[in-house]
């Protein structure tokens, strides 16, 4: 640059210049290069003598010269460009992007020339780019994803839902958004409502399996959920994103550096990084950036200790560093600290200094560049990896990255947990040589494969996988390509194992034929219950037309003076009602059974108090029919939890019957432990039961005919309640019976009672 063809520079002026980092070009009003700092030798690779004299548009890609005249005539209206983005191709032949702005300067009234600021931002683009594919990968993958995903707030509101969990809930998304889950009944009831509670407050979860009837959907499903927190930077919880079987988008932004207003004072005024010169560790000089960056006035800062302006963590590693550097030590000249705001915020600023003479004595020159957005990108970036990571390795399924080839780039725990195998022996092959998959299971996979990296939609399919430990199990792919910049560049497989579903699916043909079978059964109970209607008419209007009857007999003038004939039928009514009575009861404790609102009560039962107390209650009727009882109950019985009723009933009841049906001889009582149950016997030396009615000895109204059974008439479901009875307690009866020589009849009950 010719001094007298230029503006005047001081010497102080001409330093700055060389040691900006951005690129400074000077052109005459011809637009001829008189001027480029060594930051433009380093961004162009030309040295200043070859661009000296030439137009530096040559360097500028030809599709952008348009945009630079239409900003050359802004400048000449207005005194200055705006700042805009341009590609220039080096001497090396790479081509850059950089963002650059002009500025008119005058002598006078006189145009001098454009002054041209440039930077190179590749690094930014590089940046943005990373974080503009992270996202793509996000999107895609929740998008994707065959399991639902949504996100709520503190409050417990919907804010995102993705279309799986839209179809899974099987309500509109817009009546989903906005809900609160929180007092969603089914979450309520089902303890998902807890757990969502438990992860706003910071704490993971995982629940289910879950079966429950879908609030919206009104249909009966299972679900698991896994929810993971999201904490701000501050480590508070904000979110909670829930997985059912988060993505969070990526927001970017870059602000944009601030264009100076102020009236053009020199070059360095104008610099958008801050510029400061420190002597005696006091500020002797700043520029209009760095006041701005700090939020004071210049004259505010001219005369501090730069140290004032440094955290107090790092005061003593940064003032080391600068004695060091005037001490011609070797330090670095460029590094990262943090600074203080006039409002006590902190910024990340990068810093490049060395040191020149200032009015005579040496000086540490500082050029600053606040890197605090740069930081919080990078931040996002890191915060956007580690919840792609964590989306990829909390998912429900199997997941597979391919590259364009299907070598296998990345897979998740859950592809181990599936195949057996362990990722590092996946990793790096190609997915047909990984033996995953079937002969016949990887020529569709390969052609599939193929016709999605050629832009091609498919749809979920089945395939076979050879695991390692597990033989051959069944999977679902659901699959979609990869893209940056337009072009696909490889594969995003998820696979649901669905073997299960097979195998129900197997199950439920073969219930299907077993549908006759149960139909005819039907039919059958259907019978019954018609035939049990009957019966129970006709069981009860036998006492009922005794009772009738007798009491029609009663008002006759002889039978009412005939005091024994009197006696006598009222003791026929009184018996006839008490049997009325009985039967009447048995049907409703049959009821009660058959509708499940029979009560259990459960308590702790000794049984040789209950066995002694049945012995009491029949002690009379063994000794008016002459028999004798027997107990014999095993030594150490331990105490049963159960229905201490319904077992007194079910012994009475069994003991009552072999009374009734024994003429002579006696009847035993036992109870023994086999394992976890008490099995009881009672056994008499009656009339016994013909072996063609063992096996309906226990159906409802069924009743043997035989000269004594008539005389000794009962209901016939006494055994029938105990059946049920000992089904409540969860036990089994049987008998074991032989014509002439008596029966036994066997029942078991769980020492501790568990509920079915």
């Amino acid at each position: 640059m010719k001094i007298e063809e230029s503006p005047r520079i001081s010497e102080f002026y001409k330093l700055v210049l060389d040691n900006l980092k951005d690129a400074v070009i000077f052109c005459n009003p011809i637009g001829i290069c008189t001027y480029a700092n060594k930051a433009a030798e380093r961004l162009t690779g030309y040295k200043t003598e070859e661009m000296i004299g030439k137009n530096p548009r040559k360097i500028i890609l030809r599709k952008y010269w348009p945009l630079c005249e239409k900003m050359n005539l802004i400048a000449a209206l207005r005194g200055k460009t705006p700042v805009f983005e341009v590609e220039i191709k080096r001497k090396d032949g790479k081509i850059i992007p950089v963002e650059t702005y002009g500025k008119i300067l005058k002598h006078g009234s006189k145009i001098a020339g454009l002054l041209i600021f440039v930077r190179d931002v590749s690094e930014r683009k590089k940046l943005l780019e990373r974080i503009i594919a992270a996202k793509r990968i996000n999107e895609e993958i929740v998008k994707k994803a065959p399991f639902g995903v949504y996100i709520i707030n503190k409050k417990g509101i919907l804010e995102y839902i993705n279309p799986a969990m839209v179809r899974i809930s099987g309500a509109p998304k817009k009546v989903l958004l906005g809900l609160n889950v929180l007092r969603l009944p089914t979450y309520v009831k089902t303890g998902v409502a807890k757990k969502v509670r438990e992860g706003l407050k910071g704490k993971a979860f995982s629940i289910g399996p879950i079966e429950y009837v879908s609030y919206y959907g009104k249909k009966r499903t299972i679900r698991k959920f896994i929810g993971i927190p999201l904490k701000n930077e501050l480590g508070k919880v904000e979110k909670l994103m829930v997985f059912v079987e988060d993505l969070t988008k990526i927001k970017e932004t870059e602000e944009k550096l601030r264009k100076s207003e102020k009236k053009f004072r020199s070059i360095v005024e104008e610099a958008r990084d801050g510029i400061c010169i420190i002597q005696d560790k006091k500020i002797k000089f700043v520029n209009n950036a760095l006041a701005r960056m700090l939020g004071y006035k210049k004259t505010e800062l001219i005369g501090k200790d730069f140290l004032d302006f440094v955290p107090k963590e790092l005061r003593k590693k940064i003032g080391e560093i600068y004695e060091n550097r005037l001490k011609g030590k070797k330090v670095p000249n460029m590094y990262e600290a943090r600074l203080l705001k006039k409002n006590g915020e902190e910024i990340f600023v990068e810093i490049n200094a060395f040191v020149h003479e200032y009015e005579g004595k040496s000086a540490d020159y500082g050029f600053i560049r606040d890197i605090t957005e740069r930081k919080r990108i990078e931040e996002e970036l890191r915060k956007s990896e580690e919840r792609f990571r964590n989306l990829f390795e909390n998912a429900v399924d199997p997941i597979l990255l391919l590259d364009r080839s299907g070598k296998i780039i990345l897979a998740n725990k859950k592809v181990e947990e599936l195949s057996g195998y362990k990722r590092k022996e996946l990793v790096g092959k190609h997915f047909v040589r990984t033996g995953l998959l079937t002969p016949k299971s990887a020529l569709i996979t390969i052609k599939n494969f193929a016709a999605r990296m050629l832009g091609a939609e498919i749809k979920p399919y089945e395939i076979e996988i050879v695991t390692k430990s597990r033989g051959i199990i069944y999977g679902e792919i659901n699959a979609a390509p990869i893209k940056e910049d337009g072009k696909i560049i490889g594969d995003l497989v998820i696979i649901r194992d669905i073997t299960e579903r097979k195998r129900l699916e197997e199950e439920l043909r073969k219930s299907h034929e077993a549908l006759k079978k149960a139909f005819e059964e039907l039919r059958e109970l259907d019978r019954k219950k018609d035939e049990f209607i009957s019966m129970a008419a006709h069981e009860l209007k036998t006492p009922l037309a005794a009772i009738s009857g007798f009491s029609q007999l009663l008002k006759s003038e002889s039978i009412i003076s005939n005091k024994e004939v009197r006696e006598k039928y009222l003791e026929i009514i009184e018996k006839e009602t008490k049997r009325l009575a009985k039967l009447v009861d048995d049907m409703l404790d049959l009821s009660r059974i058959d509708l499940g609102t029979i009560k259990i009560e459960i308590k702790r039962v000794n049984l040789y108090k209950l066995v002694q107390r049945i012995r009491d209650e029949v002690e009379n009727e063994v000794k008016k029919k002459g028999l004798k009882l027997i107990l014999k109950l095993e030594k150490d019985l331990p105490i049963v939890t159960t229905d201490e009723d319904k077992l007194h009933r079910i012994i009475l009841n069994l003991v009552s019957n072999a009374i009734k049906y024994t003429p002579k001889g006696k009847i035993t009582i036992h109870a023994l432990r086999k394992n976890d149950f008490i099995q009881f016997c009672v056994e008499d030396t009656g009339i016994g039961i013909p072996k063609k009615y063992l096996q309906k000895i226990f159906e409802r109204f069924f009743q043997i005919e035989s000269p004594y059974t008539r005389a000794h008439k009962g209901s016939g479901l006494g055994l029938s309640i105990c059946k049920e009875l000992v089904k409540l307690l969860g036990g089994k009866i049987w008998v074991e019976s032989k014509v002439g020589k008596g029966s036994k009849f066997f029942f078991t009950i769980p020492i501790k009672f568990r509920k079915a």
